[in-house]
């Protein structure tokens, strides 16, 4: 519970087990590590660092997911640019097969006319 002004009144049941199936449960944790160790009431100046605090870590994640969604395209540009490459030598090595199978009908179209000349 949060009494009014008093961080050190914060509490969390930490053997309580739908807290320990939340997925954030390590960041509420932190903060009411942050929050109980500080048994003093709130100030302009407490409350402005822990703005800041706040501030400043939502910036390193907000960085990091830049920097996340920027691997994640380069991986999808070069995997699709890979697949293409894939897909013209597959299409190149197929039409070769063709012409060396249509060739080789016709190879034996003419071995059988000959044969029936015979």
């Amino acid at each position: 519970m949060i009494r009014a002004g008093f961080f050190c009144e914060f509490s969390i049941v930490h053997d309580s087990l739908p807290l320990r199936r939340r997925p954030r449960l390590g960041f509420v944790r932190e903060v009411a590590a942050a929050l109980c160790g500080r048994c003093r009431q709130s100030t302009p100046e407490s409350w402005a660092q822990f703005s800041h605090d706040n501030i400043v870590r939502a910036e390193h994640e907000r960085m990091a997911s830049v920097q996340l969604r920027t691997l994640i395209d380069n991986v999808l540009n070069d995997t699709s640019r890979d697949m293409k490459e894939q897909a013209d030598a597959v299409d190149s090595a197929f039409q070769s097969r063709v012409i060396e199978l249509d060739n080789a009908k016709t190879a034996l179209e003419d071995s059988l006319r000959k044969v029936r000349h015979f």
